[in-house]
C-alpha cells in the first residue's frame, strides 16, 4: 500500500503527529495546497498534509510522501531514470502535467513534467526535470484536485 518501500516507516493516512514522533521534521514549506514537512534525518524525504485540513496539524492524516533521493529496485532512480524509461516500465500515465518556473516553484519541484499513475488506490507522481531525468517521486492518497 501507501508507503515508500523500506526507506521510511511512515504511511499515507498516518497522523502527522505520530510520524513526527518517529522522525524529527523541519518547519514546513508550502505548496499551493499542502504543507510539506522535510524529514530531518532522511535527506530528500518529506511528508505532506493538506493546507486547509479541518483538523489540528498533528491530527491531520498524511496525504503524500515525497522522495527526491531514491532508487526503487534500481528501476526508478532519481537523477538517472529518464521519462522514456519510466513510461517503458510503467506504461502510459493517466495524467501528464508540464510545470513552468512558476508552477514548479508553487509545487516545490523543478521545472519539468510530472507523470501520474494510479497504483493500488493511491497515485504515484513521477516528476522529471528539464533534462527528462527523474527528480522527485511522490506517493499521494489521491490525484491532486487541481488536475480534475
Amino acid at each position: 500500500g501507501g508507503k515508500m518501500d523500506s526507506y521510511l516507516s511512515v504511511e499515507l493516512g498516518d497522523c502527522l503527529g505520530d510520524a513526527a514522533q518517529a522522525y524529527p521534521m523541519a518547519d514546513p514549506d508550502y505548496t499551493t495546497d499542502a504543507l510539506v514537512y522535510p524529514i530531518e534525518r532522511k535527506r530528500g524525504f518529506a511528508v505532506e498534509i493538506p493546507k486547509y485540513a479541518e483538523t489540528e496539524e498533528d491530527d491531520t492524516p498524511i496525504s503524500a510522501i515525497r522522495a527526491s533521493r531514491i532508487s526503487f529496485a534500481n528501476l526508478l532512480t532519481t537523477g538517472k531514470t529518464t521519462d522514456a524509461e519510466a513510461v517503458a516500465l510503467l506504461g502510459e500515465p493517466v495524467k501528464e502535467v508540464f510545470l513552468d518556473e512558476d508552477a514548479a516553484f508553487d509545487a516545490l519541484l523543478e521545472p519539468g513534467r510530472s507523470l501520474y499513475y494510479e497504483l493500488e488506490g493511491n497515485v504515484l507522481q513521477l516528476h522529471f526535470d528539464e533534462d527528462a531525468l527523474l527528480s522527485c517521486v511522490i506517493l499521494r492518497d489521491a490525484m491532486p484536485e487541481s488536475l480534475y
